[in-house]
């Protein structure tokens, strides 16, 4: 089963269009394309992405753990996607500290669940099953 990232971001400061995105936040403010995350995404085990538009605000987080446990008990494992938001984890975690806090809130997952959360999902969700190539 393809381990899918379903939600991470690509820029370039040149285009001028994230008025967010400031040198205040200095690990975001630089160009972020696939050739970045692709060494990250291999160390990770994850097969594709599905690219986001950066939204034009940010938000604070709090206890992942208590809110991946309220989402997974809301909606269970089949509704479930992997999402790091890659570059914007930045600010808080690297992309895999994102993995292992994913990991680490779900430990009692079995293989089938966790393949779902990590792909099975996004496949079905997106309609990936004839896409073919790498990173999505």
């Amino acid at each position: 089963m393809p381990r899918i990232d379903a939600h991470q971001h690509y820029w370039l400061l040149s285009r001028g269009d994230y008025g967010w995105l400031t040198p205040e936040l200095s690990i975001l403010y630089q160009d972020y394309l696939p050739v970045d995350l692709e060494p990250i995404l291999q160390e990770n085990g994850i097969d594709k992405t599905i690219v986001v538009q950066a939204a034009a605000t940010e938000e604070e987080h709090g206890d992942f753990e208590d809110y991946i446990h309220c989402v997974a008990q809301t909606f269970g494992t089949r509704r479930l996607l992997f999402g790091s938001d890659w570059p914007v984890c930045l600010l808080a975690a690297s992309y895999s500290q994102v993995v292992d806090i994913v990991n680490k809130a779900l430990p009692n997952l079995t293989d089938a669940e966790r393949d779902d959360l990590f792909g099975g999902n996004a496949i079905r969700f997106y309609k990936l099953n004839n896409k073919i190539g790498g990173i999505t």
